[in-house]
């Protein structure tokens, strides 16, 4: 283990578990204590070619304007250079924190060789925490092996007099991995995909992310994961010669700035996906998990979409996305190429930062950033729910929900999702003198024992099975399409397409006929059809002592209306009834009356009162004179 000075470069060999082989060389002043220690090496030259480990929490390297070769600290080939380590302490893992390095290399070029730190082909630079304040560029090169650890790494510009633009990071190493970075004033200049960019904090950047126009692979995304947003950066993520990037779990969800990576021309063109991993969970009113719940959204069309190959060979953004997932292991969850894609922003023509071809295609509910997304809940048994879900956030979302129990779902999931005879088609049907889109067909024919309730249980599971081919057009996002009403059942309109288009839902047999059962059904124009009811009217009439009276002569009518429903005699047991047809509850009036013969009776009895789904009874007293 060695640091040997040479012609005002300090070469470090060997292993070196601290900075203390750089005392006493020439051109070296230490400050410091028993706890923490300045190693100032002036103009020198620092060339890591063992591996050095440098602890910021007791020591730092300063290293002043001038340097006498550039890059001014250089990790070559088989080097390489520890900030930090994971600090296990009372049972947790920690990063450090503290100076590591005081770089005032102030060379406004951001070329490599140039650079304040530089990390050469087969170099590797393991940072785990610690500040390098610099103010040159930072250069890891085609080759090198670079893992930056946590938020904790902090590289923090210092930006000379008379600099024209803020330092680089210029990367051209495939084998980058980010779990974590806080970059203060720095531009990252991306030439290369990287294994991985993630949990970066920048602040003050006058552009965070720009992908080089002439070594950034084309038509692939770079993936930026986790990114905090909204630090006070001029640019976030840059539009450059037809670039791709998706931010996987933004901070600031789809409100990321992105413009072109030049002050104008034509080359100020790209993609930038906005996309959210997204893990639901459930559980009951009595806080138990809820397994096998499904979970559905579509997105919005707000006419800002972009039609394929514009952007390179993009993938068409055209068609409305729907998004669902079905519970195992106790979430639902969307994680596929990043989850639900929010926003795709796109500029195809270039032209001035800023400007009007700078296209923000949000697919939220509304024509903002809000990112608010209108997600369905669904379990056969328990009550269907809607939720609405703001979606950004590093990390995604998590929603919970609780799920209540359906009390009107009373068969077993085996026998709701086996029914036969029963299908659903979409057009235009025009019954009962109405207009609906959605047929639910019943057929009778096919399943004699088939019932109103068999049909609302299947409609329950299959609509529940968010992933089986219920979804989209056959019903993923319709509303439930079948309810209890009354003392059976009714329909009710709802969403259909992406465009929320009302669709009416009417429920009939295979000859159209209204299915029995279905007490109302919802049309497109959300006026309700009430298909007509049989039903029992009895009338009955007795005398002051409740004997029966025979031909008592009887008078019902629709009130108002006048259409007769009852009239009559009563028979020998002193009543008189009908079957009665047509819309209920429906309010009726008349008249109970003696008959002639040796016996009289008081002036007649009022009738009143409504044929309900129970039909309709009343008795009239007549009392003998």
């Amino acid at each position: 283990m060695a640091f040997n000075l040479s012609g005002g470069t300090i070469t470090q060999t060997g292993t070196d578990t601290d900075l203390g082989g750089l005392a006493g060389l020439g051109g070296v002043t230490t400050v410091g204590n028993a706890d923490y220690t300045v190693y100032d090496i002036g103009t020198n030259q620092l060339v890591i070619q063992g591996t050095c480990t440098l602890t910021p929490e007791i020591e730092c390297i300063v290293q002043s304007d001038g340097v006498s070769s550039l890059p001014a600290v250089d990790i070559e080939n088989g080097g390489t250079l520890n900030i930090g380590a994971i600090i296990s302490q009372s049972g947790f893992d920690r990063r450090p924190t503290g100076l590591a390095m005081h770089l005032e290399n102030d060379a406004s070029s951001f070329q490599p060789n140039s650079a304040s730190l530089r990390v050469r082909s087969g170099g590797t630079l393991n940072w785990y925490g610690g500040t390098i304040f610099a103010d040159g560029a930072v250069a890891f090169d085609d080759g090198a092996t670079i893992l930056i650890d946590h938020p904790n790494c902090v590289l923090d510009a210092y930006t000379a007099t008379g600099v024209a633009q803020d330092p680089q990071i210029r990367q051209e190493a495939t084998a980058l991995t980010i779990n974590g970075f806080t970059m203060i004033g720095y531009i990252m200049t991306l030439l290369a995909n990287t294994t991985k960019l993630e949990g970066i904090v920048a602040q003050h950047s006058f552009e965070v992310f720009g992908l080089s126009s002439f070594a950034t692979p084309e038509n692939v995304f770079l993936e930026v994961r986790n990114y905090v947003a909204g630090g006070g950066n001029f640019i976030e993520f840059a539009y450059n010669n037809d670039r791709w990037i998706r931010a996987i779990n933004c901070s600031s969800g789809s409100n990321f700035i992105s413009t072109g990576h030049n002050s104008g021309g034509s080359a100020n063109t790209g993609l930038h996906e906005a996309r959210i991993e997204t893990s639901f969970t459930a559980t009951d009113a009595d806080n138990v998990a809820v397994a096998g719940f499904g979970i559905y959204t579509i997105d919005r069309d707000h006419g800002n979409r972009l039609a394929a190959n514009q952007v390179g060979t993009n993938p068409d953004y055209i068609a409305d996305r729907e998004y669902t997932a079905i519970e195992s292991s106790g979430s639902a969850d969307i994680t596929t190429d990043g989850g639900v894609l929010i926003a795709a922003h796109h500029n195809t023509v270039g032209g001035g930062r800023f400007s009007a071809n700078d296209i923000r295609d949000k697919r939220g509910e509304a024509d903002d950033e809000n990112d608010l997304f209108i997600w369905r809940i669904r379990k056969a048994g328990k009550l269907f729910s809607t939720l609405a879900v703001t979606m950004k956030g590093v990390g995604g979302v998590s929603p919970a929900i609780t799920l209540f129990d359906n009390p009107a779902y009373t068969q077993t999931d085996v026998t709701a999702q086996n029914h036969t005879g029963i299908s659903i088609q979409v057009g235009t049907f025009n019954l009962f003198g109405k207009t609906f889109s959605i047929k639910v067909v019943g057929n009778l024919t096919t399943n004699p024992s088939l019932t109103a309730e068999d049909i609302y249980h299947y409609l329950q599971y299959h609509l529940a099975q968010v992933s089986t081919t219920f979804n989209g057009e056959l019903g993923g996002h319709w509303h439930e399409l079948l309810k209890p009403f009354g003392s059976g059942y009714g329909t009710e309109i709802g969403a259909y397409t992406g465009a929320r288009t009302v669709r009416g839902v009417c429920v009939v047999d295979e000859g159209d006929s209204e299915f029995p059962g279905i007490q109302r059904m919802q049309a497109d124009d959300e006026t309700f059809y009430i298909p007509p009811t049989t039903v029992s009217v009895q009338v009955s009439a007795v005398n002051q002592s409740g004997v029966p009276i025979e031909e008592a002569s009887v008078y019902l009518e629709t009130d108002p209306g006048g259409t007769p429903v009852l009239v009559g005699d009563t028979d020998s047991g002193g009543s008189i009834s009908t079957a009665y047809s047509g819309v209920l509850p429906q309010a009726v009036r008349g008249h109970v009356r003696g008959p002639d013969g040796e016996i009289t009776y008081d002036d007649e009895f009022a009738l009143g009162g409504s044929i309900t789904a129970n039909g309709y009874a009343a008795t009239a007293i007549l009392n003998e004179e």
